[in-house]
């Protein structure tokens, strides 16, 4: 089950069109929770609901015929204690 923590909102930061490139970035710990996109802060919340999981991309687009994105990198690091 997915579940939205924060809602799709158009932001400066993010070019929309084809052909773009953008750099994304999620921080949690504990119950703070932060996402980036291209080094800007977009959101951050609370949520101690979601104190263990997994992450990952969804991607999807309800009016755009032939949408495709590509993730040419991903990478994990533990936060140091």
């Amino acid at each position: 089950q997915y579940t939205d923590i924060i809602k799709w909102t158009p932001n400066e930061y993010i070019v929309p069109g084809p052909n773009q490139t953008h750099r994304m970035g999620y921080m949690a710990e504990g119950s703070q929770m932060a996402v980036y996109v291209n080094g800007f802060l977009l959101g951050e919340f609370e949520d101690d609901s979601y104190l263990e999981g997994k992450f990952g991309v969804s991607i999807a687009a309800s009016d755009t015929p032939g949408f495709t994105v590509t993730i040419t990198d991903a990478e994990y690091w533990e936060l140091p204690q």
